[in-house]
């Protein structure tokens, strides 16, 4: 039987959405409450960008693909670029591996050694951070001279997540902060406390934040600020991010 290129790129079309569709129940088996906050369309988003993107570093099969997600979720879309986790794109760079299958279990295995010493037994140091977050430790950056914004980014770094912060190093923490200050200027951001803020939500989802489907509040507000009032812009994403938190908050309280 012969099939013609529209059935043939039918039946692709088909075999993606069955992928899609058993990796949408795989994540809601494995992280529920991320797409339980996430709901079912931005989920997809976020399945369908990671299978892009797994398949951009050469993974082709299904289990190497499910566990890149799994990684991306768990440490962000730029997971390959961020200044916080320079191991991860060094693995993912590297040509050492014989095959795709142990670049990924060797990023995986070091994903859950990193996430043991900065999040703790049972999430519970990444839970409080969030919780410290939420009390809006940011509004301190005020205090401090405008030539020690570092210095006052790092002592906020450690108050809300002191194992992050030690376990990152001061290194790593200035690279991520002069890139954050990079990435809040280019969205119309420079005031002290909302690149504070900018720079705080990248140490705590990922330094791709402003991209990642998992934060689609951040997306759009980020996407279209070109017209939009720049303290209103800060005000807005504060108050985005803050009711993020609150959506976790609320689940942990229930569980």
């Amino acid at each position: 039987m012969k099939l013609t290129k529209q059935q043939m790129d039918q039946l692709n079309k088909d075999v993606e959405i069955d992928f899609e569709n058993r990796l949408f129940f795989h994540f809601e088996k494995y992280f529920p409450d991320n797409i339980r906050i996430l709901k079912e369309y931005y989920s997809r988003e976020l399945i369908r960008f990671g299978i892009n993107k797994a398949r951009q570093f050469g993974f082709v099969n299904e289990s190497d693909i499910c566990i890149f997600i799994s990684l991306m979720i768990m440490l962000g879309v730029d997971l390959d670029v961020d200044p916080q986790i320079p191991w991860a794109g060094k693995i993912l760079a590297s040509d050492e591996f014989k095959t795709p299958t142990e670049q990924i279990d060797a990023l995986h295995e070091k994903t859950m050694t990193y996430l043991d010493e900065i999040a703790g037994e049972t999430n519970k140091d990444y839970r409080q951070a969030l919780f410290r977050l939420r009390e809006d430790p940011i509004q301190e950056l005020a205090q401090f001279d405008p030539s020690k914004f570092e210095y006052g980014m790092i002592l906020l770094f450690r108050k809300t997540w002191w194992k992050k912060t030690e376990y990152l190093g001061e290194t790593n923490l200035r690279n991520l902060i002069n890139l954050g200050m990079q990435h809040a200027r280019k969205h119309y951001i420079s005031d002290v406390c909302g690149t504070g803020l900018y720079i705080m939500l990248m140490f705590i989802l990922g330094s791709g934040f402003y991209h990642d489907p998992q934060f689609p509040w951040a997306c759009e507000l980020l996407a279209e600020n070109a017209g939009r009032d720049r303290q209103n812009m800060v005000d807005a994403l504060h108050e985005a991010a803050f009711g993020y938190l609150d959506q976790w908050m609320t689940l942990w309280r229930e569980n």
